[in-house]
């Protein structure tokens, strides 16, 4: 592993001496290991990115009931979002076959499982019947589609254009329902404005993972910076729930003095 890391630097000084571009190894650019973390800037900033979803939804939870409509999804996602962060730490730190396969699985549970908080919260106010067969089916469904998708990853053929496409459709398809319910509620819930713009920043964010570069200093390519830019989001995410966990509360106090 060293003699291979001492030899990509040689290389490197090649390209620059003969004022050549500077290639990627393996697929990944080269960076300067700093405690011996392949990529510390992505490391950094993945442990800041999973505080910061902690810090925000131990917020959230401070302010809202655990009897809210949306606390035990949150708090299911809360988990799968640590256990995300975690295996991208990981990962950028250490980049072996397993740990590799871990920080995807993980990072495609959060988006697949974002589709369902979608329908958890839009089926809120609808009878108890519908709401449970809705979110039954469509659970199901997602968990089905999931397992089966990492069966093939793991056991079939690791194939990273079909995981990219997998996590771009989702990602498109949650992104595309949340904008559509905030633009359809927006004037009797204004604070919707915090889920746009945690829709919009994320998805502009992403635009740095296909205008790629060489890494700045060696240190900060375009992953480090995306995973940078995206640590303040939870904190606007945690708010909307919040904000959204009072108007529906309001909502049904309304509703049962009317009754």
């Amino acid at each position: 592993m060293f003699c291979r890391y001492s030899c990509m630097w040689q290389t490197v000084e090649r390209y620059k001496a003969t004022g050549r571009p500077v290639p990627q190894f393996y697929g990944k650019w080269p960076f300067l290991r700093l405690f011996g973390l392949q990529e510390p800037a992505s490391v950094l900033f993945s442990i800041f990115n999973g505080v910061s979803s902690i810090f925000g939804f131990i917020k959230y939870s401070r302010r809202v009931p655990s009897n809210a409509p949306m606390h035990i999804i949150l708090s299911v996602q809360i988990i799968l979002t640590i256990n995300a962060w975690l295996w991208s730490t990981v990962f950028h730190g250490h980049d072996f076959p397993w740990t590799e396969k871990l920080d995807y699985f993980s990072a495609t549970s959060i988006v697949i499982f974002s589709i369902y908080v979608f329908i958890h919260r839009v089926t809120i106010g609808i009878s108890s019947l519908y709401r449970v067969v809705l979110r039954s089916c469509f659970g199901m469904t997602l968990i089905i589609f999931y397992v089966t998708h990492i069966y093939y990853l793991s056991s079939i053929k690791f194939d990273y254009g079909y995981n990219m496409i997998v996590n771009i459709m989702f990602g498109l398809l949650g992104s595309v329902a949340w904008l559509c319910y905030c633009f359809l509620v927006w004037k009797r819930q204004p604070y919707v404005f915090k889920m746009i713009a945690c829709i919009l920043l994320t998805n502009v964010f992403l635009c740095l993972e296909v205008f790629d570069f060489p890494p700045l200093f060696w240190i900060l390519d375009a992953h480090s910076i995306w995973h940078l830019l995206t640590i303040p989001l939870p904190l606007l995410y945690y708010s909307f729930f919040t904000d959204d966990s009072f108007f529906v509360y309001s909502r049904s106090e309304v509703k049962n003095k009317l009754q």
